[in-house]
């Protein structure tokens, strides 16, 4: 039987060892996070702080999340814009090719040409990245426009019957102008309402180019100008049919000076995002050092310190096990 003053020991050296073993669980964690495990404890209860800096660092990494996607989704513009940009490039070097030759044969290649451009014109504005539709404004659920084809149908039934060139353009011009079918059938996303990021304590991007903007329907426009200098669904002359197409070229070139500064002004926004993201990563890593100067350790010291714990947990095992053994000796007798 152990004496009173062997439990006593015994009990002690329990709770030595149950000190010693949160010790080493602490500072193991510490060691791994590069903070202290008990930050309360170490700040002795004043962590107002170290709450402000967290909140601090939370507000950034949001923000640094809102321009990272508001950086993807201009760059996703800037590429549509590009394919456009180039259709409308292809569309006018096609033009002025017809135009020179004039023959039946080139016009209706042209005609379908044109059709094709049309369609992907459509089919690039009606991109999405992550589910959210790029031109549609704040309707980014939708997509913005409704498939080439059924377009191209509803500007057809527009034409038919057209007997001169102005009876064609005229027609199509009205589809595009306000309140024609382009805003009443074509167009599907919003139409007040800017898509926003807050990128910044008070500052907010918004990205306000949709589908409807003038400068991409007078390209739709163009290129269906072009797609109907020959259709079945009217009786334009020769000399008739000519006149469109060199409309659709003049309005073609017009509109490049367009498409390049909706480019500029969305080149002007990734450059913002550039130096914002540099800002916020700054900040963030002055907020990591303040952080640490309240709660970082010192890594040789916790080490010293976890390898002296660990020694001392060594001695304490060894002294148990011996006692061990001698209580069941003791038992056994």
């Amino acid at each position: 039987m152990l004496s009173l003053g062997e439990l006593s020991n015994l009990t002690f050296m329990t709770v030595r060892q149950s000190m010693l073993e949160a010790r080493s669980q602490s500072l193991g964690q510490s060691m791994t996070t590069g903070v202290v495990a008990e930050k309360s404890a170490h700040l002795r209860g004043s962590t107002i702080g170290l709450a402000l800096l967290d909140r601090k660092s939370d507000l950034l990494q949001q923000f640094k999340t809102n321009l990272t996607e508001a950086a993807f989704v201009a760059q996703s513009q800037q590429l549509v814009l590009g394919e456009i940009q180039e259709n409308s490039e292809r569309l006018i070097n096609d033009l002025a090719l017809v135009s020179q030759q004039a023959s039946p044969e080139a016009i209706d290649s042209l005609s379908k040409q044109a059709s094709f451009i049309f369609k992907d014109i459509v089919n690039s504005l009606n991109s999405h990245v992550a589910g959210r539709f790029l031109f549609s404004g704040t309707s980014t659920q939708h997509a913005p426009l409704i498939n080439g084809d059924t377009i191209l149908l509803e500007i057809e039934a527009a034409i038919a019957g057209a007997t001169s060139s102005s009876d064609l353009i005229n027609s199509i011009d009205a589809w595009f102008d306000t309140g024609g079918g382009f805003e009443t059938i074509a167009y599907q996303g919003a139409t007040s309402g800017h898509l926003r990021f807050p990128i910044g304590d008070e500052a907010t991007v918004s990205f306000d180019l949709r589908a409807d903007d003038k400068a991409i329907r007078d390209i739709l426009k163009a290129a269906a100008l072009a797609r109907f200098a020959q259709d079945d669904s009217t009786s334009l002359s020769a000399s008739d049919r000519q006149d469109v197409i060199e409309t659709a070229r003049s309005e073609l070139i017009a509109s490049k000076d367009d498409i390049i500064a909706l480019r500029a002004d969305i080149g002007a926004k990734e450059e913002l995002f550039s130096t914002k993201a540099t800002g916020i990563e700054s900040k963030l890593h002055q907020l990591s050092l303040d952080k640490n100067s309240l709660i970082g350790i010192d890594q040789y010291e916790s080490a010293t310190e976890f390898e002296a714990v660990q020694q001392n947990l060594d001695v304490l095992y060894r002294i148990a096990a011996r006692q061990n053994r001698t209580s069941l000796a003791e038992y056994l007798r």
